[in-house]
Formats: structure tokens, sequence, C-alpha cells
């Protein structure tokens, strides 16, 4: 219809007429830009408002998964060094019972819980990092990722030794038996000190396992200096 007003404008020259036209074209299309740049602006800000929700809920799960496997794996090394002090006195103290108990269970485990955001995972593979509005929030991510790799492809190390090396926990102790069908956890129901403290290559291999278990807590504070980097970024973030 506009433009079949503005051929017979322009047959009748009637200027007047084109200039309305054309004018009302012209806001036509600029509205149109205007809504189409607000929905997809609006569709932006709904999108980052979505991802910055689901970054505080994974590093929420991140912070607490960590914090439990921070705890545990300072249990495993105290119970460790009690079972260290006891063999190096001869014989345990009623005291350090349940440590030992829980070091000859429990000495050689490693954490295997996952500490890696799904959602900046996704970012990156997606290539919408853009979505991360602020500067130092997507920084601190990027150092987070990278701390985890290597923090991860480290523990990653321990896996062998820990399953082959250091299966000599529970040699000189008596384990509740494994039935068919169950599932669970032994536990010890007997442990002989003085035989552990008159085996050199016990003792040895024991210190090794403390030392490699120290490692695998150093690492894990290392990813938890990472996420608290992160969270902080995230508090402030506008």
């Amino acid at each position: 219809m506009i433009l079949q007003r503005l051929t017979d404008a322009f047959r009748k020259q009637d200027w007047f007429t084109v200039f309305i036209e054309t004018l009302i074209v012209v806001l036509g299309v600029f509205l149109g830009l205007q809504v189409n740049n607000w929905n997809a602006a609006r569709q932006e800000r709904a999108q980052q408002e979505l991802v910055e929700t689901r970054l505080h809920e994974d590093f929420q799960l991140l912070d607490e998964a960590l914090t439990g496997g921070l705890e545990f794996q300072e249990k495993i090394i105290l119970s460790l060094e009690a079972l260290r002090t006891a063999i190096r006195r001869g014989e345990a103290l009623d005291s350090e019972d349940d440590a030992i108990k829980f070091a000859l269970v429990y000495g050689r485990a490693y954490p295997s819980f996952p500490r890696k955001s799904a959602t900046y995972d996704e970012l990156l593979s997606s290539g919408k990092l853009s979505l991360i509005r602020d500067d130092a929030l997507r920084t601190a991510l990027a150092i987070y990722s990278e701390r985890i790799d290597n923090s991860l492809y480290n523990i990653e190390q321990t896996r062998a030794p820990i399953n082959t090396d250091f299966l000599f926990t529970a040699q000189y102790a008596e384990l509740t038996p494994i039935r068919k069908g169950e599932t669970g956890i032994q536990s010890v129901l007997s442990y002989d000190i003085p035989a552990m403290a008159q085996d050199d290559e016990f003792r040895r291999r024991l210190d090794s396992l403390i030392v490699v278990q120290t490692w695998i807590y150093t690492n894990l504070a290392s990813q938890r200096d990472a996420i608290d980097a992160v969270e902080k970024a995230m508090e402030a973030a506008p």
C-alpha cells in the first residue's frame, strides 16, 4: 500500500505526500530495528544472568566438596602419622586406636570427587565466554581452570603407586572379611604394631605414603585457593 501511494505521489509530483510516506517507511524500519535490538539485548541479559546463577551454584558445590575433601585428606595424614608414631614407640596407645584403624583402611585412599565447573567448561567449548560480563571474574576463572587441570593431572599420577606400591597398609592387620554380594569398606579387627616396627620395608613405605598423601593435600589446597579467588570475584562483580 505504501509503495503504491509513493508511486502515485511521484506521478502527481506530490512531494509532501512523498516526504510523509518516506518518513513513515524510515520510522517503521527504525522502530523495527530498535525492537529487534531490544529483544536481542534482553535475551543476552537473560543468558548472562542464567550463566552467573549457574556459576554460583557450581562453585558452591565445588567449595563444599573441596572442604570435605581437604578435611578427609587431613584426617588420612594425621592417622598415618599416628600409626608411624605408634610404630616408633613399639606399641599403640588406647587413644591412638581409632586413628590407626582408620590409617590401615583409608591410608592409601585418594580423592575422586569432581572439581570442575560444568558451566565454565560449556562456555569454553561453545565460545560464549563473553556472557561473563566482569573482566576480573573471567580472569579468575581462567586461572582456576588452569590450576585445576594441573592439580588433577598431578593427583592422577598418584593413582598408580597408591594402587601398587602402597598395598602394604593392611599387611599386619586383620580386616573384616568381604562376603559375596556385599559392598562397603572393610573395618580393622586387630593389628600388630610390633611386627610393623620390625619390618624396615613396611616403615619405609609408610614414610613414602605420608609424603604422597601430603602432596595430594597440597594439590587440593591449591584448588581451594583458585576456587576461593573465583568466589571472591563473583561477589565483587557488578
